[in-house]
């Protein structure tokens, strides 16, 4: 897929994230560099990709970095096999580097496990933390990182990165109509904007535009009905009409009209139920096509919070 075919390669090659890509650049040319880090920020800002390099700039490749998805390898037995492999040294002369996505996702054991891997880490290993939720991580873990937060980018850097992704790895041209399309489905996250433009590209039509824009418009009356008009049976009416709905981009548009909500009210009995609403979205990995009953989960529970 193109987003993982075109990931940066240098830290210059970085659309986005200027203070985040100089502070990390300025901290790894020192002498005394940590090995210890948390990237968090929003799913497909550039986490993984921005590990990797941490990983080039100390030296570490090929079998020398080790990536785990703690989403699906999320117990206390992963990281016995992580402080196994802490005892042998690397191949070659180079580092370790242990990239752990999802790390919020391990067990409460797993964390306490990992944070005792953390206290006493060999010269020649460096661990790269990556969460989209890390409050869920226990202080402790946070506490022994080096923390940086990854941001959701602007339209125009979108339409760069998807430029540039794509002039790199497709000889075809993308039309301004295509480019402007994916951003826009996009909502500031780099790798959906890669992924949907490898779905539009040379199959935008007038009926496929007019489609994504009724859905975009059915998800904001349901933002409404949620939040102004509070009606539950609205709510399901409206989703009920919802065909082929991309349940990751509604969640994501979701957030971004309860966001605008906990900045804009001026009605603190309201702010309560803004935030708890906002994190019933918030606080979950990005949603698969088949999540239908977690999405409606969320939407349940962001309704209780707002009539509460």
């Amino acid at each position: 897929m193109l987003y993982q075919e075109a990931r940066p390669r240098t830290f210059s090659e970085i659309v986005g994230n200027e203070s985040l890509v100089s502070n990390l650049e300025s901290l790894l040319s020192s002498q005394d560099h940590p090995h210890v880090y948390l990237l968090h920020g929003p799913s497909g800002t550039g986490k993984t990709s921005i590990a990797r390099l941490i990983a080039n700039k100390v030296k570490a490749s090929g079998a020398n970095i080790v990536e785990i998805n703690a989403s699906s390898s999320r117990g206390i037995d992963t990281i016995r096999e992580l402080e196994e492999q802490s005892s042998l040294a690397p191949f070659g002369d180079g580092a370790r580097v242990i990239i752990l996505d999802e790390c919020h996702s391990l067990t409460t054991p797993g964390q306490q496990a990992l944070l005792k891997l953390l206290e006493d880490i060999p010269t020649y290993e460096y661990f790269i933390l990556c969460s989209t939720m890390p409050s869920k991580l226990i202080p402790t873990i946070r506490n022994r990182c080096a923390k940086y937060e990854t941001k959701l980018l602007t339209d125009e850097q979108i339409k760069k990165v998807i430029k540039d992704s794509w002039d790199r790895i497709y000889t075809e041209d993308l039309t301004q109509d295509e480019i402007d399309l994916a951003a826009k489905l996009a909502n500031g996250s780099a790798r959906e904007a890669l992924i949907k433009i490898e779905q539009i590209a040379g199959n935008l039509t007038d009926d496929s535009i007019k489609n994504i824009q009724e859905s975009e418009v059915q998800v904001r009356e349901l933002c409404s009905a949620l939040v102004n008009k509070r009606d539950w049976n609205l709510v399901v009416t409206i989703l009920n009409k919802l065909d082929n709905i991309d349940y990751e981009q509604a969640r994501r548009v979701i957030m971004g009209y309860l966001k605008a909500c906990v900045l804009n009210t001026g009605n603190i009995k309201r702010l309560n139920g803004f935030v708890l609403a906002l994190r019933s979205f918030a606080d979950s990995a990005p949603l698969n096509t088949d999540e239908g009953p977690k999405f409606v989960a969320m939407l349940a529970e962001a309704y209780l919070h707002l009539i509460g």
